[in-house]
């Protein structure tokens, strides 16, 4: 019996792997005549919609890897939030596919998390590398928020908002985690990263030497999303880290310091003072955890970076009046009578206040904090604190609270020990850098309200899942790690 099952079984290998080799023709081509009958009945843009869609469904289906890479070029290149009135900036919105549900790319990524996680728990029994107990034990305390809004009369808009906004992003985490289970897919999905940064970039710098930066204030900028900075400033530290260390060199070398000249002239041209001095910090950090050998590498580099920054700087858009600009941005961040500093002072000690009231609880999901009551027309909404520990103690208390604070201390031990007893592994070139980039998180805590934005959310839960995916695929003592079909 044995002997006469391994004609059927071979017979079986051979159909599925011709099966596997026609079915991806035969979706293409599939997808292009329904593509063409679509497009002499509908409007192009719906037509794109529709064929992204069916470009997205075949990714997850077939290669969830790079469907999570697709999202994500996607999440750098869109911009989280649809523009007001007739925008001339470079902008391309990340748009709702029906008003009130989450947009098209939020759509993508929960019908991969249930792909993946139905292919993974349910076909390939294979356990979670992060353990679902502790979504369990966040879910309860979103479920808490949830009745302690509805119980204040939180607002029917804002509740279903902030659900998504605190939710989303763990689920994200937990898809990353699951996904990225080899430093090859991380790898792959940080150089399709950095080319998609390094395009938009271009693009956002032509626009402000062009005169058509985004405005702020009295003048323009060369972005305000704050998603953009992050990704760029995450990437600068982790081409310069591997530049460093001799991980990269030759073309993948010279390809990665050119991609990253671009970002670098957004991250200044963005007059984003939380941004400066986050990045600055992270280098701080970056210099702090790397060998000795490498922090003389990196002061060097660093030298050199701002010469040739200054030099570039100077001959593509930095004038008098632009420096000048630069210099009182740095000055006015300890400028206690700086109205932006002010008002989010004021706003703080406003939200304290409030929940002083109802410590433990929080002011629940869907809520709103008083009005400060200082401008005649205040157009800073109420739901939000530009702050990000005071927005999650106001939103899901001060259990939600700890269990971030908790989780961060938890990701910073690993890392710490990780330093300890892998310092001259390779991965200490990817995890570093990666880890440093709290530094940025950090200032961006404390003067934005970070989970309001889905797509700086969905970055931040991308890097904290490559770290951690990183320090469990060393300590399971697999090296290399391979990839595990998912």
């Amino acid at each position: 019996m044995r002997e006469a099952s391994k004609p059927r079984n071979g017979t079986a290998g051979i159909l599925q792997r011709i099966f596997r080799f026609l079915l991806t023709p035969a979706v293409l081509l599939g997808t292009g005549i329904v593509v063409g009958v679509l497009s002499s009945k509908m409007p192009l843009l719906l037509t794109v919609t529709a064929f992204g869609g069916m470009l997205a469904f075949w990714l997850t289906c077939l290669r969830p890897d790079l469907a999570l890479t697709l999202f994500f070029c996607g999440v750098v290149m869109l911009t989280d939030g649809v523009p007001e009135g007739s925008a001339d900036y470079f902008s391309i919105p990340d748009m709702d596919i029906v008003q009130g549900l989450p947009s098209a790319l939020t759509t993508f990524l929960l019908f991969l998390f249930c792909v993946v996680m139905v292919r993974t728990v349910f076909f390939e029994k294979r356990s979670l590398p992060v353990s679902p107990a502790w979504l369990g034990v966040y879910m309860g305390i979103l479920l808490l928020a949830l009745l302690t809004g509805i119980f204040r009369d939180g607002d029917r808009v804002l509740l279903r908002r902030d659900f998504m906004n605190m939710f989303f992003p763990v689920l994200c985490f937990y898809l990353c985690t699951t996904l990225l289970n080899s430093r090859k897919r991380i790898e792959r999905l940080l150089t399709a990263l950095l080319v998609v940064a390094a395009l938009k970039a271009v693009i956002l710098a032509a626009f402000y030497l062009a005169g058509r930066g985004w405005p702020y204030g009295g003048y323009r900028v060369a972005t305000l999303d704050s998603s953009d900075l992050l990704v760029f400033i995450t990437l600068a530290l982790i081409v310069v880290h591997l530049l460093v260390r001799g991980d990269i060199s030759g073309f993948r070398a010279t390809a990665a310091v050119a991609a990253s000249a671009p970002l670098l002239f957004v991250i200044l041209f963005a007059f984003r003072r939380s941004q400066w001095g986050g990045m600055i910090l992270s280098m701080g950090l970056l210099y702090l955890g790397a060998e000795k050998m490498v922090r003389r590498r990196i002061a060097i580099l660093l030298v050199l970076a701002l010469c040739a920054a200054g030099a570039v700087a100077v001959a593509t858009g930095l004038s008098e009046e632009k420096a000048a600009r630069i210099t009182s941005r740095f000055t006015s961040i300890f400028d206690k009578k700086q109205s932006s500093n002010q008002y989010h002072l004021l706003e703080s000690q406003q939200v304290l206040r409030d929940l002083s009231k109802s410590p433990l609880s929080g002011l629940g999901l869907g809520s709103r904090h008083s009005p400060l009551g200082i401008y005649e027309e205040d157009t800073v909404p109420t739901n939000v604190v530009h702050n990000t520990f005071l927005y999650i103690w106001m939103k899901i208390g001060l259990p939600g609270l700890a269990f971030f604070i908790w989780a961060a201390v938890l990701y910073g031990n690993r890392i710490l020990r990780f330093r300890k007893h892998h310092l001259h592994d390779k991965a200490w070139g990817l995890l570093l850098p990666l880890a440093a980039s709290s530094g940025v998180w950090l200032t961006s805590f404390l003067t934005g309200p970070v989970p309001w934005y889905f797509h700086e959310t969905f970055l931040l839960a991308l890097f904290a899942a490559m770290g951690t995916s990183l320090v469990l695929q060393t300590d399971s003592g697999l090296k290399p790690q391979p990839e595990v079909p998912a």
